[in-house]
């Protein structure tokens, strides 16, 4: 962005809950922010590094749970306490002598155990692989 730093990825598991993962991947947005529901980081698409937290809300299909190893452009992301009235990054800290307003790319912070990426915006993961498991 502005010649700064390059975009950070990283993969990250991403459940869809009530959502068949066939909408994401054969979309033709991907992950559409539409589709979001409010959680602790406001309304955004979240994804998690822990494939145990990822599985207790993934999908539960005829072949199994089903879950995404996402691609995912975290950017300059922000880590934040909870914060459910979000609904887009927050804003960066002014730098002297500039006007500009210039928001985080995406936002972070733990529950459970494991470390949680919101994104707000379409276009900043894609879904790379979709895992389907069965548990004893």
């Amino acid at each position: 962005k502005n010649g700064c730093t390059p975009p950070t990825e990283t993969l990250l598991f991403h459940w869809t809950s009530d959502t068949d993962p066939s909408v994401i991947h054969s979309g033709e947005y991907g992950f559409d922010t539409n589709f979001c529901s409010k959680g602790m980081w406001g309304l955004g698409t979240y994804f998690a590094q822990s494939a145990a937290y990822s599985s207790s809300y993934a999908y539960k299909s005829v072949l199994g749970k089903q879950m995404f190893l996402t691609r995912v452009a975290v950017g300059d992301c922000a880590t934040l306490l909870p914060d459910s009235s979000l609904r887009m990054p927050p804003v960066k800290p002014k730098v002297r002598g500039t006007f500009e307003v210039e928001r985080f790319d995406s936002v972070s912070g733990t529950t459970s155990g494991s470390e949680i990426f919101v994104t707000y915006y379409n276009h900043q993961a894609y879904p790379e692989y979709l895992i389907t498991f069965t548990t004893p």
